[in-house]
């Protein structure tokens, strides 16, 4: 694959080729995504190659998980506050042509970079499963399923493999 950069969508991208199958999220990107960025209710980062093509993209928003929700494992060390926080990582595409190259993973990783990187404190990423397909893709990086939401799916953020993507990354 090609070299790639991953930054925050701007108006330097085209985003007028890009097309992951799923005609809500190539929407998304057309129309709404440097909106949302703008008023900071979300923040959409891209994958972008040396002519600014998007070539994928995720968003990342703030978020709170009802702490029940959570498996009574992976809240023993927890503090006992109602919710935790935790970052949604509300939509993730990859272009038609780069599907299957890694390059969805690679949108995981970046995710997980900017989140820890973040000045606020956030203990997971949380993403929505669509369909069967998603679910299986992000359990393939790591995320765990919320016993009581089948699509629902968490990363904590405190494991080893983000402990070195942190120190990698430091700024």
């Amino acid at each position: 694959m090609r070299a790639l950069t991953f930054t925050l969508l701007g108006d330097q991208h085209n985003k007028t080729d890009f097309d992951c199958g799923v005609p809500c999220l190539n929407l998304y990107l057309a129309k709404y995504a440097g909106q949302e960025n703008r008023e900071r209710f979300t923040q959409c980062y891209a994958a972008a190659d040396n002519n600014n093509n998007v070539l994928g993209f995720y968003t990342l928003s703030s978020y709170a998980v009802n702490i029940n929700a959570l498996a009574a494992s992976a809240t023993q060390k927890l503090p006992r506050y109602p919710t935790v926080p935790t970052a949604l990582l509300g939509r993730l595409a990859v272009d038609i042509r780069y599907q299957g190259k890694g390059l969805g993973g690679s949108l995981i990783v970046d995710a997980i970079v900017n989140t820890l990187n973040s000045a606020i404190g956030v203990w997971a990423i949380n993403a929505q499963a669509k369909h069967p397909r998603a679910k299986a893709f992000y359990i393939k990086y790591g995320f765990y399923s919320f016993e009581k939401n089948e699509h629902a799916l968490y990363l904590p953020l405190n494991g080893d493999i983000t402990r070195a993507l942190s120190s990698l990354h430091r700024h």
